[in-house]
């Protein structure tokens, strides 16, 4: 009776909720170019900008468009939008297979409260976690909150740009690209906190290298390619792909000062293996030395040993010879 009562609060406080909502759309009708001045200038902030779009590789090709950042503060600036995440039911693991883990319904919603359009997706997220090492049961709250939200997040983005108009959406990259050419820049300070930040999921300086092709050094002069950094970081950091879709070893290896390409893989332990690589080189180059030494040794003590024989069978045949002539008999000397 008591679980009763609060169900049917909880309803009734919902849809107050719902209905003040609906009160103040109509009393407070959004302006339009207004909306549409304050999106422009929400996309000239310069941190916004840098996350403004995604980027993930598809069939060959790099597909970019508006990160959930931008479409969130599209709705904020557009007004009368509600929106968010919401996990419906939880279930616990079951015996056999995937079922061992528990799952979620969650649901991602927008609503245009003035015009009244809502759209929402309703989908399963699993705890369960997959790594290199194998999956990984998540059990913690804070674990599986982290991924509701990341997996919520792809959703709630596609619910915003199908309630705001996509003209809109578009007047917002313009400016977002405007920005992006005006503020980009590729100090040693932003090459820092830019390597910082890949850092953080797991991203090395290195992996960076290898991806580009060049050092990092070089991007003064190709800002372009520091933008697209930034926007494969929005693209892992949303969840819109993986850094195993960037990063990895089978592509093009950096090029040191002298033009010849390091792997990144080895560039770790460039610098241990060089001398190393001297000592071996050391060891090997006297051990031929020596090894020509006592080949010239055994090729004198040869020569001489051919000499002396000589010497013995010259002697040893003038002996037999003068032998045998003072034995002749009838001959005198």
């Amino acid at each position: 009776m008591k679980k009763l009562m609060r169900t049917n609060n909880t309803e009734t406080r919902e849809m107050k909720v719902v209905e003040a909502q609906l009160l103040s759309a109509k009393k407070f009708p959004r302006d339009v170019p207004g909306a549409i001045e304050k999106i422009k200038n929400a996309c000239t902030r310069p941190m916004l900008a840098e996350q403004a779009e995604y980027q993930y590789p598809r069939g060959g090709t790099n597909v970019t468009g508006p990160s959930i950042r931008l479409a969130e503060a599209i709705a904020q600036c557009y007004g009368n939008i509600d929106f968010g995440i919401v996990e419906l039911e939880r279930l616990e693991g079951e015996e056999g297979d995937k079922k061992r883990y528990g799952k979620s319904l969650v649901e991602s919603y927008a609503w245009d409260i003035e015009n009244n359009v809502r759209v929402k997706k309703t989908f399963t997220v699993w705890h369960v976690r997959d790594t290199k090492h194998g999956s990984k049961h998540l059990n913690s709250e804070r674990d599986i909150y982290e991924q509701i939200a990341n997996q919520g997040a792809r959703r709630l983005r596609a619910c915003l740009l199908a309630v705001v108009p996509g003209d809109i959406v578009e007047t917002a990259l313009e400016q977002v690209h405007e920005t992006q050419r005006e503020q980009i820049e590729c100090t040693p300070e932003s090459r820092r906190k830019m390597v910082n930040a890949f850092d953080d999921i797991g991203v090395s300086k290195l992996e960076i290298e290898g991806f580009l092709g060049r050092k990092l050094e070089t991007l003064e002069k190709n800002p372009v390619l520091m933008l697209r950094l930034r926007r494969i970081y929005a693209s892992i950091k949303d969840g819109m792909s993986e850094k195993e879709d960037w990063f990895n070893s089978e592509r093009k290896k950096p090029e040191d000062e002298d033009g010849e390409s390091i792997n990144p893989k080895e560039a770790k332990t460039e610098k241990k293996k060089i001398p190393k690589r001297e000592a071996k080189k050391k060891m090997k180059d006297e051990q031929e030395q020596e090894k020509e030494q006592e080949q010239e040794k055994e090729q004198d003590k040869d020569t001489h040993e051919s000499k002396s024989h000589e010497e013995v069978e010259n002697s040893g045949v003038t002996e037999s010879s003068e032998e045998t002539e003072m034995n002749i008999p009838g001959i005198k000397f």
